[in-house]
């Protein structure tokens, strides 16, 4: 018992200075809902995987996109509030509930409702990176990994506009689309960022790696975070270094 608990506290130390409140803000935990879990027993399983990766916290962060369009915000919050019970009994980790926003074709109309979005609850930022605006709740979105949605920077102009600071996720993943110098000019016009810990362990290659080595090198993350969706991922950080 006494080696276990070493380990897991080895762990968390290591995640630590990645995720210092341990609390990893972009997951997709809750079952049934998008690319994750299909059910809740895998989302249980996963659960348990970022238990003994060291996190102590999670903020859910299902797709709202237009492949997934059952997702409203009334869905999400059943199925979180029946998912609570169970992961309560699984694992002592503090569970959230937001989402990560897909910038398509169904993203307008839910922002002409801003009432209806679900702000994301981050923790406190890296120590020495960039802070959100005072007082304005954040959102998480995302952008297609294979192009870029016509009007875009028009749309994150639109979210400030409806009172929120957009976050992006994982900016390394669209290496293919944008490089080290368009995020250095999307931070100075007030984004923000959030890396996923995965693209520093190698879990989606070379490519998105080396650039979020060079983000994370020019000071762009404000958060580090999992985007789990399988146990797969949290079992990779521990390549982490």
């Amino acid at each position: 018992m006494l080696r276990l608990f070493q380990t897991h506290a080895s762990r968390a130390a290591r995640l630590a200075r990645f995720v210092p409140s341990l609390v990893d803000a972009h997951c997709h935990l809750l079952p049934g809902v998008d690319d994750g879990p299909p059910a809740a027993a895998a989302a249980l399983d996963l659960l348990r995987a970022l238990s003994r990766a060291g996190f102590r916290g999670v903020v859910c962060t299902p797709h709202v996109m237009a492949a997934c369009p059952l997702n409203s915000a009334e869905r999400l919050r059943r199925v979180f509030g029946a998912f609570l019970p169970a992961a309560g009994r699984t694992a002592p980790l503090s569970l959230s509930l937001s989402a990560e926003y897909m910038l398509d074709e169904l993203f307008p109309s839910l922002l002409a409702s801003p009432a209806g979005l679900l702000p994301w609850p981050a923790p406190p930022v890296l120590p020495g990176s960039p802070e959100p605006e005072s007082g304005s709740p954040l959102l998480l979105v995302e952008l297609p990994q294979s192009f870029l949605p016509p009007g875009w920077l028009d749309t994150l102009d639109a979210i400030r506009a409806a009172g929120f600071s957009p976050v992006l996720a994982h900016p390394e993943r669209y290496h293919r689309l944008l490089d080290r110098g368009d995020f250095l000019s999307l931070r100075r016009g007030g984004l923000l960022f959030q890396g996923d810990l995965g693209s520093l362990a190698g879990f989606y290659g070379p490519a998105p790696r080396l650039l979020a080595l060079a983000l994370r090198e020019a000071g762009l993350y404000s958060w580090w975070a999992s985007d789990s969706h399988s146990p797969s991922l949290p079992a990779a950080l521990r390549r982490l270094s």
